[in-house]
């Protein structure tokens, strides 16, 4: 599934499908591709240690340089808004 931010009024195009997600706070972790099982494993220790709960879905942001196509973020939920 792949996504974008839009304005609240912006129209869909046709045989697509617009979803409102809830704003959420969260604890950003930059890591690579090649790292990524082990930084999952790492954070959910941390927040596990810290009384911190995942509260809706970890969103993955890869970047898009051609430098470092194995560059991204993890962006972890811990708090609804």
């Amino acid at each position: 599934m792949a996504g974008v931010e839009v304005e609240n009024s912006a129209q869909k195009p046709e045989n697509w499908t617009k979803w409102t997600l809830p704003g959420f706070r969260y604890f950003v972790v930059e890591t690579t591709t090649y790292e990524m099982n082990k930084t999952y494993s790492d954070m959910w220790n941390y927040l596990t240690q810290n009384d911190l709960k995942i509260v809706g879905a970890v969103q993955e942001h890869q970047s898009i340089s051609a430098e470092n196509p194995e560059e991204l973020e993890l962006w972890f939920p811990i708090e609804r808004i």
